[in-house]
């Protein structure tokens, strides 16, 4: 059976991590977008009652346009008396009932209304109904999902790229039976390597691991010696052909293996624990 690509843990540290995100961009929306209807509101709510003061009928009129054109409008309406004196809009998406005040619909559409009493024989209404796309729910979704899938790939790379527990198969009289890479590698260890002239050289076998290393050869990648051994080829950031010219299995000469060591040249040749990196130091000439 396969691994699960990561722990329960992990899974759950990820949505919650994904829900606080969640909730912080939805409350963020929330308030930024009703502060604004909520001054729209407002604002068209004071014109039109200066506009009624001027007792003209053109200026109720140029006050709907102007209300009209207001950014995602879905509807307005003035009731005097519980007579509709101004609307515009499409009516359908006025609400059955409302509460004075901003009120959110989901997903994405806010309710303002408001109502005055202070003469008793002219009671007035005013409601305006607004879009504010993307809206708080959908701004809420998208942090959701960013998060998530930023946390999903970084536990990835970690895993696969920094964990020492990567698995590798060995068949077996049996069958196949999943064993640690570094299990295997202390089973079987290469044998100790001498070059005729003490050329410098990395032993580096199938997982990319150097197994064997000269003491010149971590001095020309300035690298501690004994820390070199059992390091992965990709802490020395190598170039990407090099990597692919091991992969292929292909002895070749390589110029510049390492971008931060360009004084270096690779000579690759097959090894039966894998490949073998003999280097050419600054001042050398020899042929692989």
């Amino acid at each position: 059976m396969n691994p699960p690509l990561l722990h329960r843990a992990q899974v759950v540290s990820l949505l919650l991590i994904s829900s606080l995100a969640f909730a912080l961009a939805f409350g963020l929306a929330y308030q930024q977008d009703g502060t604004r209807v909520s001054e729209a509101g407002q604002l068209a709510w004071f014109h039109f009652l200066y506009a009624q003061e001027l007792k003209d009928d053109m200026a109720v009129i140029d006050w709907s346009k102007t209300t009209g054109n207001l950014d995602g409008l879905r509807a307005f309406q003035v009731k005097v008396n519980s007579k509709v004196v101004a609307e515009g809009g499409n009516r359908d998406f006025l609400p059955d009932a409302a509460v004075d005040g901003v009120a959110y619909r989901f997903p994405s559409s806010w309710n303002y209304r408001v109502t005055s009493k202070k003469n008793p024989q002219e009671v007035k209404e005013f409601i305006l109904v607004v879009d504010t796309w993307p809206g708080p729910l959908l701004w809420g979704l998208l942090f959701l999902t960013g998060t998530f899938l930023a946390g999903f790939f970084l536990a990835l790379q970690t895993k696969y790229l920094k964990s020492p527990s990567l698995k590798i198969t060995e068949s077996g009289p049996q069958g196949g039976v999943a064993v640690p890479a570094a299990v295997l590698a202390s089973s079987a260890p290469p044998p100790e390597i001498s070059l005729p002239g003490g050329e410098p050289f990395l032993l580096i076998d199938k997982n990319y691991v150097i197994q064997r290393a000269s003491p010149r050869a971590a001095e020309l990648l300035g690298e501690n010696f004994e820390s070199l051994m059992n390091r992965h080829l990709l802490d020395l950031m190598p170039d990407p052909l090099f990597i692919q010219a091991i992969e292929k299995a292909e002895e070749i000469k390589l110029l510049k293996p390492f971008p931060r060591r360009p004084h270096l040249t690779a000579f690759l040749k097959r090894h039966t624990h894998g490949c073998l990196v003999l280097f050419e130091s600054p001042g050398e000439s020899k042929s692989p």
